[in-house]
């Protein structure tokens, strides 16, 4: 297996088409491509981030976009390839992400938000040493005037319908429902896609 650190479009593009696939299986509709590309232009082309990529002859099988501040760093996005997971790609990714960041003087690697109903996610990062807090999320309700708790929505109805779409109209379907306001931006120096 081999490993890869990149901070171009290329990678993003790489880790969106397993995004895509990862989100389908998940049942959810991946954000749009455009996103993505966002992100390469202001977050990795900055200098703020990067993509860690693990292929097996050629062919990637996870990809993980990391973003980092100061002294720390946040795997934001994950995806893999389903019918390798018995190579523990994502194992990999993250374990060679952690020495990454090590070497670049990080002192914290944040994992993320997992919904407390993914029992597997949650084992996976705690098999990393992570260490769980509880974050509760409360919205205004301005009818009642009060905060109310925010439901976890992580399993609903629509998740069968989202992983029996093909991937096109699953594609379609993000982009639909997360609108981006943000255009390209070809002119940031030190970035060619």
């Amino acid at each position: 297996m081999r490993f890869e650190f990149s901070n171009c479009l290329d990678s993003i593009r790489t880790f969106y088409a397993l995004h895509c696939t990862t989100r389908r299986r998940h049942g959810l509709p991946p954000q749009p491509l455009r996103f993505f590309e966002n992100v390469a232009w202001y977050v990795l082309a900055q200098g703020h981030g990067f993509v860690a990529t693990v292929l097996w002859k050629d062919k990637p099988l996870a990809a993980g976009v990391f973003f980092h501040h100061g002294r720390e760093a946040f795997y934001k996005f994950g995806a893999s390839e389903y019918s390798s997971q018995q190579l523990r790609p994502n194992n990999i990714l993250l374990w060679d992400a952690i020495k990454r960041c090590v070497d670049n003087g990080f002192d914290i690697l944040h994992l993320g938000r997992t919904s407390l109903a993914n029992e597997g996610l949650r084992r996976f990062k705690l098999g990393f040493g992570a260490r769980e807090e509880r974050i509760e999320y409360y919205k205004y309700h301005f009818v009642k005037q009060t905060f109310i708790r925010q439901i976890d929505h992580s399993a609903t109805y629509f998740r069968l319908l989202f992983r029996c779409m093909p991937l096109p109209a699953l594609r379609l379907a993000g982009e639909m429902l997360y609108p981006l306001k943000i255009s390209r931006a070809p002119w940031l120096p030190g970035f060619s896609g």
